[in-house]
């Protein structure tokens, strides 16, 4: 009797060591960090379906980009570049409900023409953004970029952006 006390406690156990490690790794924060992770490797490996599903079909922001645009530059960073890599500092990820707020760092090095250097972002000085992702079927994806600094392109980006009304 003692030792299928000890089994079934042990057994339970178990379940709620399993049961928690579940909740956590299903939970949307951890999902989205993981999308995250299969996006930058699309991205350094080149594979430009797999940066595309992260983007919702209904993206739009204030810099007049959509879905087409964003993927459009992304492919052309990825033909005026090779070797790409991304330095991402953690990923800070706020859900709330269906719709969650991701703030991201990061720089691009990639090397063109023989020359290796940074595409977007420098050291000390990266690309800053937060993006508004929700979830859509089959899953989370971004739906628009709310803030957007490029140190290369900081007068540009400002002078593209639509007028808060």
């Amino acid at each position: 009797m003692t030792s299928k006390r000890l089994t079934l406690v042990v057994v339970a156990a178990i379940a709620v060591v399993i049961g928690a490690w579940l909740v956590r790794y299903l939970s949307p924060e951890q999902v989205i960090r993981r999308q995250i992770a299969r996006t930058v490797e699309a991205f350094e490996h080149e594979k430009i379906l797999g940066v595309a599903t992260t983007i919702s079909r209904s993206y739009q922001d204030d810099w007049g980009m959509s879905y087409e645009t964003i993927v459009g530059h992304v492919q052309e960073v990825m033909d005026a570049f090779g070797d790409l890599t991304v330095e991402l500092d953690p990923p800070a990820v706020e859900v709330d409900g269906e719709t969650a707020r991701v703030r991201l760092r990061f720089v691009v090095w990639g090397t063109a023409e023989g020359e290796r250097g940074t595409v977007a972002g420098r050291p000390g000085e990266p690309v800053s953004t937060t993006q508004r992702w929700h979830k859509e079927p089959p899953g989370w994806r971004i739906v628009t970029t709310e803030t957007l600094d490029i140190p290369e392109l900081r007068d540009e980006l400002d002078a593209m952006r639509a007028p808060r009304r």
